[in-house]
């Protein structure tokens, strides 16, 4: 059994479409390490509907702090408490998106090496490629803004912070150079900047890619990872289509009695998708070969009857 891990968690929550999300995500953490203080940094919009429906054996557990400015755009807030979290929160720990479910345990020896931060890239691809693996869409930021690609890019979804005076010059740094970009590209995101500051100071350590398992873009890749990423920013809804992250959201927006018990569940046999949401080649790539398979007869036989009726 791994030793206890001696540092916090925290998730940006600002607005109410995350709090269901944020919630399954936190209760994931919970159930694999009871001993981390949860802490959610959230806009007052935010607060409230936490209260509305988080549930009692999860509420003693939350602590739940306003930190977004009145009448600050949602999305603007979570970009920029993101890259200010460092200086909110006081001891080492772990900063969470509110689309990663904790899937299994955090291995503490993992952490013992990073000195000021840590962050995982996307795991390598494996068989089909379901995205850019030159990350193109990075490349052309990095390009317009004059800065050099790194070695390795890094995914902000899941990152280790060290309560240290490097830990907190790297976070002045990311915020600069956020600022700088978001002035230049007219884009309020946060993970090229902290790419660029990472390629900089060196001061960043790289952990193992099972703590950034792309799931809608990879999901051959969830095995046996810790941490599932689930991309929910996406815009047209497939990053999280029939997904774990959205049954166990909605079983907290609905308040149903029986949430402890998916989450337990969900945990038993960490899979990325549930029930019958996702595509059948989702369910391949996952490795969800039952799933696969009865997707393809029903979808089939759904067709049948659709060709009988004309």
């Amino acid at each position: 059994m791994s030793p206890a891990i001696k540092a916090a968690a925290v998730w940006i929550v600002t607005g109410e479409k995350y709090v269901p999300w944020g919630l399954a995500s936190a209760a994931t953490v919970k159930a694999h390490h009871p001993e981390i203080p949860l802490i959610w940094l959230v806009s007052e919009v935010a607060a409230r509907k936490t209260d509305e429906l988080v549930p009692e054996w999860l509420r003693g557990s939350l602590d739940v702090r306003v930190a977004a400015c009145i009448g600050e755009p949602d999305k603007e807030a979570s970009r920029r408490l993101k890259v200010e979290a460092r200086r909110l929160i006081e001891g080492d720990f772990f900063q969470i998106d509110a689309d990663v479910l904790l899937a299994r345990p955090l291995q503490s020896a993992d952490f013992e090496k990073v000195e000021a931060v840590g962050a995982a890239p996307n795991r390598e691809p494996a068989g089909e490629f379901q995205e850019d693996p030159d990350n193109k869409w990075a490349q052309n930021f990095f390009r317009e803004m004059g800065w050099q690609w790194p070695d390795t890019y890094l995914n902000t979804g899941f990152i280790f912070w060290r309560d240290n005076a490097a830990a907190h010059a790297f976070t002045h740094a990311w915020e600069k150079a956020r600022e700088e970009f978001a002035a230049k590209m007219q884009i309020v995101i946060d993970q090229p900047a902290f790419n660029h500051v990472a390629d900089l100071s060196g001061g960043v350590t790289t952990l193992d890619s099972c703590y950034n398992a792309p799931v809608s873009l990879l999901p051959q890749l969830t095995r046996n990872a810790v941490c599932y990423h689930y991309y929910a920013s996406d815009d047209t809804g497939e990053a999280v289509r029939g997904s774990a992250l959205v049954h166990l959201a909605g079983k907290f927006a609905a308040k149903s009695s029986d949430a402890k018990y998916a989450v337990e569940r969900f945990l038993k046999a960490p899979k990325p998708f549930v029930g019958w949401g996702a595509h059948s080649e989702q369910y391949r790539l996952a490795g969800q070969w039952r799933n696969y398979l009865e997707r393809k007869l029903r979808v089939g036989w759904d067709g049948v009857k659709k060709k009988l009726k004309s």
